[in-house]
Protein backbone atom coordinates (compact mmCIF):
# COMPACT_ATOMS: atom_id res chain seq x y z
CA UNK A 1 0.00 0.00 0.00
CA UNK A 2 1.36 3.08 -1.12
CA UNK A 3 1.43 6.40 1.46
CA UNK A 4 0.75 8.67 -1.42
CA UNK A 5 -2.88 6.81 -1.46
CA UNK A 6 -3.51 7.92 2.32
CA UNK A 7 -5.53 11.16 3.06
CA UNK A 8 -4.71 12.14 6.35
CA UNK A 9 -6.08 15.68 5.79
CA UNK A 10 -2.35 17.35 6.75
CA UNK A 11 -3.07 20.22 5.50
CA UNK A 12 -4.61 21.38 9.03
CA UNK A 13 -1.17 21.31 9.91
CA UNK A 14 0.35 24.58 7.77
CA UNK A 15 -0.95 27.13 9.86
CA UNK A 16 1.04 26.05 11.98
CA UNK A 17 4.51 25.98 9.96
CA UNK A 18 7.46 28.75 10.83
CA UNK A 19 5.32 29.05 14.46
CA UNK A 20 8.16 28.35 17.17
CA UNK A 21 7.58 25.27 19.77
CA UNK A 22 6.53 28.05 22.36
CA UNK A 23 4.03 29.67 20.38
CA UNK A 24 2.61 26.18 19.29
CA UNK A 25 2.86 25.23 23.08
CA UNK A 26 0.60 29.08 24.09
CA UNK A 27 -1.54 28.42 21.20
CA UNK A 28 -2.80 24.95 22.53
CA UNK A 29 -3.18 26.22 25.58
CA UNK A 30 0.48 24.72 27.70
CA UNK A 31 2.77 26.03 29.78
CA UNK A 32 6.43 24.91 28.50
CA UNK A 33 8.08 25.35 31.96
CA UNK A 34 6.14 22.34 33.39
CA UNK A 35 7.38 20.30 30.44
CA UNK A 36 9.76 17.71 31.02
CA UNK A 37 12.61 17.93 28.23
CA UNK A 38 12.47 14.62 27.64
CA UNK A 39 8.70 14.67 26.48
CA UNK A 40 8.16 18.51 26.39
CA UNK A 41 8.18 18.04 22.08
CA UNK A 42 5.59 15.02 22.26
CA UNK A 43 3.49 16.20 24.89
CA UNK A 44 2.80 19.43 22.50
CA UNK A 45 2.57 17.65 19.59
CA UNK A 46 -0.78 15.29 21.51
CA UNK A 47 -2.12 19.00 22.18
CA UNK A 48 -1.38 19.76 18.63
CA UNK A 49 -3.02 16.59 17.26
CA UNK A 50 -6.61 17.40 19.28
CA UNK A 51 -6.21 21.01 18.13
CA UNK A 52 -6.10 20.30 14.71
CA UNK A 53 -8.67 17.95 15.12
CA UNK A 54 -6.90 15.09 13.59
CA UNK A 55 -8.05 11.98 15.31
CA UNK A 56 -5.85 9.18 15.87
CA UNK A 57 -7.83 6.40 16.05
CA UNK A 58 -9.35 7.59 12.59
CA UNK A 59 -5.56 8.39 11.38
CA UNK A 60 -5.16 5.15 12.12
CA UNK A 61 -8.64 3.74 10.37
CA UNK A 62 -7.45 4.91 6.79
CA UNK A 63 -4.16 3.63 7.04
CA UNK A 64 -5.58 -0.43 7.60
CA UNK A 65 -4.38 -2.90 6.84
CA UNK A 66 -0.91 -1.07 7.40
CA UNK A 67 -0.15 0.53 11.32
CA UNK A 68 0.35 3.88 12.02
CA UNK A 69 3.18 5.51 14.06
CA UNK A 70 3.45 8.95 14.87
CA UNK A 71 6.95 10.50 15.68
CA UNK A 72 8.53 13.33 16.29
CA UNK A 73 11.52 14.96 14.43
CA UNK A 74 14.07 17.72 15.57
CA UNK A 75 16.20 18.87 13.43
CA UNK A 76 19.35 21.54 13.94
CA UNK A 77 20.17 24.62 11.90
CA UNK A 78 21.97 23.05 9.14
CA UNK A 79 18.92 20.71 8.83
CA UNK A 80 20.35 17.60 10.28
CA UNK A 81 18.65 15.55 13.07
CA UNK A 82 20.08 15.99 16.05
CA UNK A 83 19.40 12.59 17.42
CA UNK A 84 18.67 8.89 15.96
CA UNK A 85 14.87 7.81 16.62
CA UNK A 86 14.25 4.50 18.58
CA UNK A 87 11.34 2.80 17.21
CA UNK A 88 10.71 -0.61 18.68
CA UNK A 89 12.65 -2.44 21.97
CA UNK A 90 14.48 -5.62 21.02
CA UNK A 91 13.68 -9.16 22.06
CA UNK A 92 17.04 -10.84 22.01
CA UNK A 93 15.02 -14.32 22.81
CA UNK A 94 12.66 -14.27 20.07
CA UNK A 95 15.67 -12.95 17.68
CA UNK A 96 17.63 -15.48 17.99
CA UNK A 97 15.03 -18.43 17.05
CA UNK A 98 13.40 -16.39 14.18
CA UNK A 99 14.55 -15.90 10.65
CA UNK A 100 14.42 -12.55 8.70
CA UNK A 101 11.78 -13.52 6.33
CA UNK A 102 9.18 -14.29 9.54
CA UNK A 103 11.23 -11.61 11.75
CA UNK A 104 9.23 -9.33 13.78
CA UNK A 105 11.42 -5.99 12.55
CA UNK A 106 10.24 -7.05 9.07
CA UNK A 107 7.05 -7.11 9.75
CA UNK A 108 7.17 -4.16 11.46
CA UNK A 109 8.45 -2.25 8.55
CA UNK A 110 6.82 -3.72 6.04
CA UNK A 111 3.17 -2.69 7.87
CA UNK A 112 3.98 0.78 8.81
CA UNK A 113 3.35 4.26 7.71
CA UNK A 114 5.80 7.01 9.75
CA UNK A 115 4.21 10.09 9.95
CA UNK A 116 7.01 12.42 11.17
CA UNK A 117 6.16 15.80 12.55
CA UNK A 118 9.15 18.03 11.99
CA UNK A 119 10.67 20.49 14.20
CA UNK A 120 13.58 23.03 13.42
CA UNK A 121 16.37 25.08 15.42
CA UNK A 122 17.09 28.58 13.98
CA UNK A 123 19.60 30.51 15.27
CA UNK A 124 19.01 34.52 15.71
CA UNK A 125 20.93 37.59 15.41
CA UNK A 126 21.05 37.97 19.78
CA UNK A 127 22.44 34.03 19.10
CA UNK A 128 19.53 32.77 20.44
CA UNK A 129 18.57 29.48 19.18
CA UNK A 130 14.69 28.63 18.87
CA UNK A 131 12.66 25.47 17.79
CA UNK A 132 10.47 25.77 15.15
CA UNK A 133 7.61 23.64 13.58
CA UNK A 134 8.79 22.92 9.90
CA UNK A 135 6.05 20.50 8.74
CA UNK A 136 4.71 17.01 8.72
CA UNK A 137 5.48 14.07 6.24
CA UNK A 138 3.69 10.48 5.80
CA UNK A 139 6.29 7.47 5.42
CA UNK A 140 7.10 3.73 4.73
CA UNK A 141 10.43 2.19 4.47
CA UNK A 142 11.42 1.73 0.85
CA UNK A 143 11.55 -1.98 -0.08
CA UNK A 144 15.08 -2.12 -1.77
CA UNK A 145 16.43 -0.23 1.67
CA UNK A 146 14.98 -3.23 4.40
CA UNK A 147 15.82 -5.98 1.99
CA UNK A 148 19.58 -4.09 2.09
CA UNK A 149 20.48 -2.23 5.22
CA UNK A 150 18.00 -3.17 7.70
CA UNK A 151 17.98 -7.18 7.11
CA UNK A 152 21.88 -6.53 7.04
CA UNK A 153 21.97 -5.28 10.80
CA UNK A 154 19.54 -7.89 11.33
CA UNK A 155 21.46 -10.57 10.25
CA UNK A 156 24.43 -9.37 12.31
CA UNK A 157 22.20 -9.38 15.25
CA UNK A 158 21.14 -12.66 15.00
CA UNK A 159 24.91 -14.05 14.13
CA UNK A 160 25.97 -12.05 17.32
CA UNK A 161 23.02 -13.60 19.46
CA UNK A 162 23.56 -17.24 18.35
CA UNK A 163 27.24 -17.27 18.77
CA UNK A 164 27.17 -15.32 22.43
CA UNK A 165 27.24 -11.77 22.81
CA UNK A 166 30.23 -10.35 24.41
CA UNK A 167 29.86 -7.84 27.08
CA UNK A 168 32.92 -6.21 28.64
CA UNK A 169 32.85 -3.58 31.63
CA UNK A 170 34.71 -0.42 30.62
CA UNK A 171 35.67 2.62 32.04
CA UNK A 172 33.62 5.76 30.91
CA UNK A 173 35.62 9.23 32.54
CA UNK A 174 34.75 7.90 36.28
CA UNK A 175 31.84 5.33 35.47
CA UNK A 176 32.04 2.20 34.73
CA UNK A 177 29.68 1.11 31.53
CA UNK A 178 29.23 -2.47 29.91
CA UNK A 179 30.02 -2.48 26.29
CA UNK A 180 28.81 -5.04 23.68
CA UNK A 181 28.97 -6.20 20.09
CA UNK A 182 26.10 -5.83 18.67
CA UNK A 183 25.41 -3.54 15.81
CA UNK A 184 26.27 -0.09 16.50
CA UNK A 185 25.39 3.16 14.68
CA UNK A 186 28.94 2.94 12.43
CA UNK A 187 28.14 -0.60 11.49
CA UNK A 188 25.19 0.44 9.44
CA UNK A 189 24.16 3.69 7.66
CA UNK A 190 20.21 3.41 8.33
CA UNK A 191 19.58 1.51 11.55
CA UNK A 192 21.28 0.41 14.40
CA UNK A 193 21.27 -1.16 18.18
CA UNK A 194 21.71 0.68 21.17
CA UNK A 195 20.04 1.35 25.27
CA UNK A 196 17.19 2.17 25.67
CA UNK A 197 16.25 1.62 29.40
CA UNK A 198 15.04 3.65 32.77
CA UNK A 199 18.85 2.87 34.25
CA UNK A 200 21.60 0.70 34.06
CA UNK A 201 19.63 -1.90 36.12
CA UNK A 202 16.76 -2.04 33.44
CA UNK A 203 17.51 -5.76 32.19
CA UNK A 204 16.39 -8.02 29.61
CA UNK A 205 18.06 -11.58 29.11
CA UNK A 206 20.14 -12.81 26.64
CA UNK A 207 19.84 -16.26 25.19
CA UNK A 208 22.33 -17.92 27.37
CA UNK A 209 20.75 -16.84 30.24
CA UNK A 210 23.22 -13.10 30.45
CA UNK A 211 21.22 -9.99 31.33
CA UNK A 212 22.22 -6.60 29.48
CA UNK A 213 20.55 -3.19 29.46
CA UNK A 214 17.17 -2.74 27.54
CA UNK A 215 17.91 -2.12 23.89
CA UNK A 216 15.99 -0.53 20.70
CA UNK A 217 16.04 -0.43 17.19
CA UNK A 218 17.20 3.01 16.09
CA UNK A 219 16.75 4.75 12.74
CA UNK A 220 19.99 6.61 12.39
CA UNK A 221 20.13 10.49 12.81
CA UNK A 222 21.72 10.29 9.38
CA UNK A 223 18.74 8.81 7.80
CA UNK A 224 16.17 10.13 9.49
CA UNK A 225 17.01 13.67 7.81
CA UNK A 226 17.68 11.91 4.89
CA UNK A 227 13.78 10.90 4.88
CA UNK A 228 12.65 14.55 5.87
CA UNK A 229 14.75 16.72 3.62
CA UNK A 230 12.51 17.12 0.85
CA UNK A 231 10.14 19.04 3.43
CA UNK A 232 9.90 22.77 1.84
CA UNK A 233 12.76 24.60 3.76
CA UNK A 234 11.69 26.40 7.11
CA UNK A 235 10.32 29.71 6.82
CA UNK A 236 9.73 32.02 9.93
CA UNK A 237 7.34 35.32 9.44
CA UNK A 238 8.40 37.02 12.92
CA UNK A 239 10.80 36.86 15.48
CA UNK A 240 7.38 35.88 18.04
CA UNK A 241 8.61 33.47 19.84
CA UNK A 242 9.11 34.57 23.42
CA UNK A 243 6.18 32.73 25.77
CA UNK A 244 4.38 35.57 27.04
CA UNK A 245 2.79 35.25 30.34
CA UNK A 246 1.19 37.89 32.66
CA UNK A 247 3.17 38.23 36.08
CA UNK A 248 1.03 38.13 38.80
CA UNK A 249 3.59 38.70 41.68
CA UNK A 250 0.96 40.14 44.49
CA UNK A 251 -0.98 36.51 43.77
CA UNK A 252 2.62 34.36 44.57
CA UNK A 253 2.70 36.51 47.25
CA UNK A 254 -0.38 36.04 48.81
CA UNK A 255 -0.22 31.75 48.24
CA UNK A 256 3.91 31.90 50.09
CA UNK A 257 2.26 31.59 53.42
CA UNK A 258 0.61 28.93 52.85
CA UNK A 259 3.12 27.02 50.81
CA UNK A 260 4.73 25.07 54.44
CA UNK A 261 6.03 21.77 52.28
CA UNK A 262 9.18 21.21 50.00
CA UNK A 263 7.61 20.22 46.91
CA UNK A 264 4.08 20.53 45.61
CA UNK A 265 2.64 19.11 42.68
CA UNK A 266 0.86 21.50 39.99
CA UNK A 267 -2.43 20.60 40.86
CA UNK A 268 -1.82 20.52 44.70
CA UNK A 269 -0.20 24.07 43.81
CA UNK A 270 -3.31 25.29 41.90
CA UNK A 271 -5.88 23.59 44.75
CA UNK A 272 -4.51 25.73 47.32
CA UNK A 273 -4.64 29.13 45.70
CA UNK A 274 -8.01 28.19 44.21
CA UNK A 275 -9.36 27.59 47.64
CA UNK A 276 -8.21 30.40 49.04
CA UNK A 277 -9.23 32.77 46.15
CA UNK A 278 -5.45 33.41 44.64
CA UNK A 279 -6.05 34.51 41.37
CA UNK A 280 -3.21 32.00 39.30
CA UNK A 281 -3.55 29.38 36.89
CA UNK A 282 -1.30 27.15 35.54
CA UNK A 283 0.17 29.44 32.55
CA UNK A 284 1.19 31.91 35.08
CA UNK A 285 3.87 29.28 36.88
CA UNK A 286 6.81 30.65 35.70
CA UNK A 287 10.62 30.90 36.77
CA UNK A 288 10.14 34.29 37.49
CA UNK A 289 6.98 34.10 39.54
CA UNK A 290 8.11 31.25 41.81
CA UNK A 291 11.85 32.48 42.00
CA UNK A 292 10.26 35.42 44.28
CA UNK A 293 8.33 33.03 46.41
CA UNK A 294 11.54 30.40 47.00
CA UNK A 295 10.99 27.97 44.36
CA UNK A 296 11.83 26.54 41.48
CA UNK A 297 10.13 24.49 38.71
CA UNK A 298 11.00 21.14 38.18
CA UNK A 299 8.79 18.78 35.43
CA UNK A 300 5.38 17.94 37.08
CA UNK A 301 5.96 19.75 40.51
CA UNK A 302 7.33 23.26 42.39
CA UNK A 303 10.36 22.49 44.65
CA UNK A 304 11.47 24.95 47.45
CA UNK A 305 15.07 26.10 47.09
CA UNK A 306 15.95 24.66 50.74
CA UNK A 307 16.32 21.16 48.45
CA UNK A 308 18.34 20.73 45.52
CA UNK A 309 16.06 19.00 43.46
CA UNK A 310 12.84 16.53 43.52
CA UNK A 311 15.35 13.54 43.27
CA UNK A 312 17.24 14.30 46.72
CA UNK A 313 13.89 15.09 48.18
CA UNK A 314 13.05 11.62 47.13
CA UNK A 315 16.47 9.99 47.81
CA UNK A 316 16.21 11.41 51.60
CA UNK A 317 12.77 10.37 52.31
CA UNK A 318 12.72 6.82 51.12
CA UNK A 319 16.30 5.81 52.46
CA UNK A 320 16.06 7.94 55.99
CA UNK A 321 15.26 4.65 57.99
CA UNK A 322 15.12 1.10 57.62
CA UNK A 323 12.01 1.00 56.01
CA UNK A 324 10.32 2.95 53.79
CA UNK A 325 6.15 4.00 54.19
CA UNK A 326 5.17 5.71 50.84
CA UNK A 327 3.67 8.73 52.27
CA UNK A 328 0.02 9.80 51.89
CA UNK A 329 1.21 12.75 49.73
CA UNK A 330 0.44 13.88 46.46
CA UNK A 331 3.98 14.18 45.09
CA UNK A 332 4.01 10.44 45.51
CA UNK A 333 1.26 9.83 43.10
CA UNK A 334 2.85 10.80 40.14
CA UNK A 335 4.17 8.43 37.71
CA UNK A 336 7.47 9.62 37.44
CA UNK A 337 7.90 9.14 41.18
CA UNK A 338 6.20 5.59 41.56
CA UNK A 339 8.96 4.81 38.31
CA UNK A 340 11.81 6.28 40.74
CA UNK A 341 10.34 3.27 43.15
CA UNK A 342 10.29 0.61 40.76
CA UNK A 343 13.73 1.57 39.48
CA UNK A 344 15.06 1.05 43.20
CA UNK A 345 13.51 -2.09 43.42
CA UNK A 346 15.09 -2.89 40.21
CA UNK A 347 18.50 -2.32 41.28
CA UNK A 348 17.20 -4.07 44.96
CA UNK A 349 17.83 -1.08 47.26
CA UNK A 350 13.96 -1.69 47.85
CA UNK A 351 12.08 -4.86 48.97
CA UNK A 352 8.89 -4.52 49.02
CA UNK A 353 7.09 -6.27 52.09
CA UNK A 354 3.52 -5.14 51.10
CA UNK A 355 0.76 -2.69 51.61
CA UNK A 356 3.01 0.24 50.49
CA UNK A 357 6.12 -0.39 52.86
CA UNK A 358 9.93 -1.41 51.39
CA UNK A 359 12.44 -2.50 53.19
CA UNK A 360 15.77 -0.20 52.47
CA UNK A 361 19.35 -1.75 51.80
CA UNK A 362 20.23 0.41 54.66
CA UNK A 363 18.00 -2.43 56.61
CA UNK A 364 19.29 -5.20 54.20
CA UNK A 365 22.97 -4.24 54.40
CA UNK A 366 22.74 -4.60 58.71
CA UNK A 367 21.94 -8.28 57.81
CA UNK A 368 24.60 -9.10 55.84
CA UNK A 369 22.40 -9.50 52.47
CA UNK A 370 23.69 -7.23 49.16
CA UNK A 371 22.63 -7.25 45.74
CA UNK A 372 24.81 -9.99 44.37
CA UNK A 373 22.86 -12.58 46.68
CA UNK A 374 19.65 -11.00 45.98
CA UNK A 375 20.29 -11.73 42.51
CA UNK A 376 22.09 -14.98 43.22
CA UNK A 377 18.36 -16.05 44.84
CA UNK A 378 16.51 -15.02 42.01
CA UNK A 379 18.84 -17.00 39.64
CA UNK A 380 19.19 -20.18 40.90
CA UNK A 381 14.62 -19.97 41.16
CA UNK A 382 15.14 -19.62 37.55
CA UNK A 383 17.56 -22.54 36.88
CA UNK A 384 15.52 -24.79 39.38
CA UNK A 385 11.90 -24.24 37.85
CA UNK A 386 13.17 -23.85 33.93
CA UNK A 387 10.73 -22.31 31.24
CA UNK A 388 7.24 -22.47 31.31
CA UNK A 389 6.36 -23.80 34.70
CA UNK A 390 3.79 -21.93 36.99
CA UNK A 391 4.82 -21.77 40.64
CA UNK A 392 4.40 -20.36 43.51
CA UNK A 393 7.03 -20.15 46.51
CA UNK A 394 5.53 -23.45 47.98
CA UNK A 395 6.01 -24.93 44.84
CA UNK A 396 9.83 -24.55 45.34
CA UNK A 397 9.76 -25.43 49.28
CA UNK A 398 7.75 -28.48 48.26
CA UNK A 399 10.26 -29.63 45.64
CA UNK A 400 13.48 -29.40 47.18
CA UNK A 401 14.19 -26.39 46.33
CA UNK A 402 16.78 -24.06 49.23
CA UNK A 403 19.07 -21.57 48.85
CA UNK A 404 20.89 -19.59 51.85
CA UNK A 405 18.31 -16.40 51.56
CA UNK A 406 16.01 -19.28 53.19
CA UNK A 407 17.96 -19.30 56.92
CA UNK A 408 17.11 -15.38 57.07
CA UNK A 409 13.14 -16.51 57.24
CA UNK A 410 11.55 -13.65 55.87
CA UNK A 411 7.96 -13.29 55.34
CA UNK A 412 6.99 -14.56 52.01
CA UNK A 413 6.21 -11.59 50.26
CA UNK A 414 9.72 -10.10 50.76
CA UNK A 415 10.96 -13.19 48.70
CA UNK A 416 8.05 -12.74 46.24
CA UNK A 417 9.75 -9.00 45.54
CA UNK A 418 13.07 -10.02 44.68
CA UNK A 419 11.42 -12.59 42.38
CA UNK A 420 9.52 -9.89 40.45
CA UNK A 421 12.59 -7.65 40.23
CA UNK A 422 14.10 -7.49 36.72
CA UNK A 423 14.31 -10.42 34.12
CA UNK A 424 11.66 -12.57 32.31
CA UNK A 425 10.00 -14.10 35.62
CA UNK A 426 6.46 -12.77 35.21
CA UNK A 427 3.87 -12.71 38.27
CA UNK A 428 -0.09 -13.41 38.35
CA UNK A 429 -2.39 -13.26 41.07
CA UNK A 430 -4.57 -16.77 41.48
CA UNK A 431 -7.24 -16.51 44.10
CA UNK A 432 -4.99 -15.43 47.17
CA UNK A 433 -1.80 -16.55 45.61
CA UNK A 434 1.24 -14.45 43.91
CA UNK A 435 1.91 -17.22 41.03
CA UNK A 436 5.09 -16.77 39.07
CA UNK A 437 6.44 -18.07 35.56
CA UNK A 438 9.58 -17.40 33.46
CA UNK A 439 8.06 -16.68 30.28
CA UNK A 440 8.54 -14.71 27.16
CA UNK A 441 5.14 -14.20 26.15
CA UNK A 442 1.64 -12.46 27.37
CA UNK A 443 0.86 -13.91 31.03
CA UNK A 444 -3.24 -13.90 31.51
CA UNK A 445 -5.76 -16.40 33.10
CA UNK A 446 -6.42 -18.18 30.19
CA UNK A 447 -2.11 -19.23 29.80
CA UNK A 448 -2.39 -20.37 33.78
CA UNK A 449 -5.74 -22.28 33.47
CA UNK A 450 -4.02 -24.17 30.03
CA UNK A 451 -1.14 -25.16 31.99
CA UNK A 452 -3.07 -27.02 34.30
CA UNK A 453 -5.10 -28.66 31.80
CA UNK A 454 -1.94 -29.64 30.18
CA UNK A 455 -2.69 -31.59 27.13
CA UNK A 456 -6.27 -32.37 28.33
CA UNK A 457 -9.68 -31.53 26.87
CA UNK A 458 -11.53 -31.33 29.11
CA UNK A 459 -11.66 -31.62 33.18
CA UNK A 460 -13.60 -31.38 36.45
CA UNK A 461 -13.34 -29.02 38.98
CA UNK A 462 -12.29 -30.84 41.42
CA UNK A 463 -9.80 -32.41 38.71
CA UNK A 464 -8.67 -28.92 38.22
CA UNK A 465 -8.20 -28.03 41.78
CA UNK A 466 -5.94 -30.98 42.50
CA UNK A 467 -3.88 -30.42 38.85
CA UNK A 468 -3.74 -26.13 39.92
CA UNK A 469 -1.84 -27.72 43.61
CA UNK A 470 0.42 -30.49 42.35
CA UNK A 471 1.57 -28.41 39.06
CA UNK A 472 2.22 -25.02 40.63
CA UNK A 473 2.10 -25.42 44.10
CA UNK A 474 -1.59 -22.79 43.99
CA UNK A 475 -4.29 -23.93 46.50
CA UNK A 476 -7.65 -23.29 45.44
CA UNK A 477 -11.25 -23.73 46.85
CA UNK A 478 -14.20 -24.59 44.80
CA UNK A 479 -15.53 -21.81 44.74
CA UNK A 480 -12.29 -19.84 43.65
CA UNK A 481 -11.15 -22.33 40.58
CA UNK A 482 -14.84 -21.96 39.15
CA UNK A 483 -14.01 -18.04 39.24
CA UNK A 484 -10.50 -18.61 37.54
CA UNK A 485 -11.98 -20.44 35.09
CA UNK A 486 -14.81 -18.20 34.24
CA UNK A 487 -12.21 -15.62 33.94
CA UNK A 488 -10.39 -17.43 31.16
CA UNK A 489 -11.59 -17.59 27.85
CA UNK A 490 -12.24 -21.34 28.19
CA UNK A 491 -15.51 -22.84 28.51
CA UNK A 492 -17.24 -23.57 31.78
CA UNK A 493 -20.27 -25.92 32.16
CA UNK A 494 -22.56 -25.23 35.11
CA UNK A 495 -24.37 -28.61 34.79
CA UNK A 496 -21.19 -30.51 34.31
CA UNK A 497 -19.34 -28.81 36.72
CA UNK A 498 -16.25 -29.05 33.92
CA UNK A 499 -13.60 -27.05 32.42
CA UNK A 500 -13.42 -27.51 28.41
CA UNK A 501 -10.79 -26.29 25.96
CA UNK A 502 -13.93 -24.59 23.92
CA UNK A 503 -17.72 -25.50 23.04
CA UNK A 504 -16.81 -27.64 20.22
CA UNK A 505 -14.94 -30.08 22.93
CA UNK A 506 -18.44 -29.59 25.47
CA UNK A 507 -20.92 -30.58 22.69
CA UNK A 508 -18.40 -33.26 21.34
CA UNK A 509 -18.50 -34.67 25.00
CA UNK A 510 -22.25 -34.28 25.64
CA UNK A 511 -23.55 -35.54 22.39
CA UNK A 512 -20.58 -38.37 22.75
Amino acid sequence: MNSDKIDLNLKVFKKFEGLSFLQIANEVGLNPALISPKTSVVTVLNKLLLHAGLDKKQAAEKCKPMQLSIKTVKLNEGGQSKESMSFEQVDFLKVSEESWETSYLRKKFEETFFLFFVFQYKKHPNQTSILYFRGVKLWEMPENVLEREVRHMWNLTHRILNEGVQLEEKLHGKKMVTKNNLPGIKDNPVVHLRPKANDGNDKVQLPGGKFITKQAYWINASYVAHIVKDLPPLKTSSFQFYYTNHEKSKEFIKIKAMLLKEVYTIKEFLEIAGKNQIYINELDITTVNLHEIGFNIEPGVIVSKNIESLNEYLMEKIFKENYFVVPDLPVFQLDQVKRKINNLENAYQLIDVGEDIYLTNKNLSKGGLDKGTLEGYKQAVIEFIGLQRFFTLDYLTENGFSHEMDEYGFEPIFYESILKGQGHLKSIKIADATVFIRSYEGLTIGSFVNFVLEEKQSMSVEEFIVGARKRSGVRLSYKNAISVIKNSNYFYSEELEKVFRDKDFYYREIFN
